[in-house]
């Protein structure tokens, strides 16, 4: 689109495209893909049992393993809208967390048998926060454990983080507005 839209206005775009992706799906991809040489990449997190998400776990299993990631009914496969001004070359993006913001709470800190197998076999664990800070801190906590360095990317919720998070991470690459 040339400009955003004014609150109740409805500016014309010139061009629609949808691809996979997100920003933990575009990281294993490339991480994947920056291993072919015979590194590994995990990539963990949930999908729903929808059009998207076995299209998702398709182009994801080209890159890297995909059996840490869990599959659900009862909600859609996350999705991000994405929209950029053509003018200033700035974009705005909206999630939809879907799948993988719904954890089941009577399992804080409990993390799948694939999950932890992963991790503990892990050089680097990178989280970002599209999921639930809960399931953030307990795979950072079994990285620690398995002397892995965690990366967090700031990316995805705007809540403040937890004195609890900041303590489990190595690194945290701040988002451009934060």
């Amino acid at each position: 689109m040339k400009r955003w839209a004014r609150p109740g206005e409805t500016v014309e775009a010139e061009s629609f495209m949808m691809t996979f992706g997100g920003k933990g799906a575009n990281q294993a991809i490339t991480a994947g893909y920056l291993n072919s040489s015979g590194g590994t990449t995990h990539m963990l997190g949930q999908v729903g049992q929808d059009r998207d998400g076995i299209m998702m776990l398709d182009v994801m299993g080209q890159y890297t393993r995909t059996e840490g990631i869990i599959k659900i009914e009862d909600a859609p496969t996350g999705m991000a809208y994405i929209m950029l001004n053509e003018e200033d070359r700035e974009n705005e993006i909206i999630i939809v967390g879907g799948a993988n913001m719904k954890y089941p709470a009577a399992n804080v800190y409990f993390l799948p048998v694939s999950w932890v197998t992963a991790i503990k076999d892990a050089h680097v664990v990178l989280l970002q926060r599209e999921v639930p800070e809960w399931v953030n801190i307990a795979v950072a906590a079994c990285a620690r454990k398995a002397g892995a360095m965690t990366m967090l990317d700031m990316g995805g919720q705007d809540d403040p983080l937890s004195k609890e998070l900041i303590a489990l991470c190595d690194i945290i690459s701040p988002n451009e507005v934060s």
